[in-house]
């Protein structure tokens, strides 16, 4: 049987292995959201490379999304009916100049900007945008975006399986058997989520969600056997794209003393801390195979 080799990408995203960043410009969110959202880019195009982040002190940065505030800006500024009428048409205007700090401003509800707000975002370095849809959809669909986009996340070597409905990352040294015992885990009906670098996303803040890299989706390198393709060789059921890590099996090497003094009954438990969400880790002991 012939396995497929992996790709200078995959063996690449193994040596590279460690944590993520969460930043995004605003280029790529205009270019994800313009075309669900109806943006157009009216003025500010200086401010393309601009990193939208969740990094920083949580108490001093502003809010990432909000109504138009002229007093604590948030990141995206909205501009609605009412904020368009005490922009432009109020008698006291507040300054869309005050809005230093902000990244982006969007004109919602089909208003149109007028010139002196376009030439402010482009002094200022503001990407300013419009959209015909309401202001209430574009702040509960870009939160909705932003809070999966910018997600805390790392990576973690290991195997990660579902197992019986619980996503299972099975950690240790080479040479410690993780995917062996993967392997026979699925050929018993469980399934593979990620071999080796898993991508672990905190969702909320007690829920962490494992996938796997784009490069090495499906495979899973056993010793002795090369890379196989799982999908391929049990079907697409022994594959997940994705699974809530409940539990974290650590495969440790013991010598002969070591395993005198190892309680078989109760184990080795502690708790794991993965960006900052507390998760259980056992510890079973493993040791070559007398030859």
């Amino acid at each position: 049987m012939r396995y497929p080799k992996r790709s200078t990408q995959a063996l690449a995203a193994r040596r590279t292995a460690g944590g993520m960043t969460s930043n995004l410009s605003i280029e790529s969110l205009f270019d994800a959201l313009h075309g669900p959202l109806s943006l157009s880019w009216a003025a500010g195009r200086s401010a393309a490379n601009t990193e939208l982040s969740r990094d920083g002190n949580e108490a001093e940065r502003p809010n990432l999304i909000g109504y138009f505030n002229p007093v604590s800006p948030n990141r995206i500024q909205i501009i609605g009916i009412a904020e368009f009428e005490a922009l432009h048409k109020g008698t006291q205007k507040p300054s869309m100049g005050q809005s230093e700090g902000s990244n982006i401003i969007i004109y919602s509800d089909d208003l149109q900007p007028p010139q002196s707000s376009l030439a402010l975002a482009d002094s200022n370095h503001i990407a300013l945008f419009c959209s015909p849809r309401p202001a209430r959809e574009l702040i509960a669909e870009l939160r909705y975006y932003l809070a999966k986009r910018l997600a805390p996340s790392k990576i973690e070597h290991g195997v990660f399986l579902g197992v019986l409905g619980s996503g299972v990352l099975i950690t240790g040294d080479a040479g410690t058997g993780k995917s062996e015992v993967a392997l026979e885990l699925i050929s018993r009906g469980h399934s593979l989520v990620a071999d080796d670098a898993t991508l672990f996303t905190r969702t909320s803040p007690t829920t962490l969600v494992g996938s796997c890299p784009e490069v090495l989706e499906n495979f899973l390198e056993v010793r002795g056997l090369g890379i196989l393709n799982v999908q391929q060789m049990y079907g697409d059921a022994a594959t997940r794209s994705k699974m809530v890590l409940h539990l974290i099996v650590h495969l440790q090497q013991f010598s002969a003393d070591e395993l005198q003094s190892f309680d078989r009954l109760e184990g080795q438990r502690r708790v794991r801390r993965v960006l900052g969400i507390e998760i259980t880790e056992i510890t079973i002991p493993v040791a070559p195979v007398a030859t």
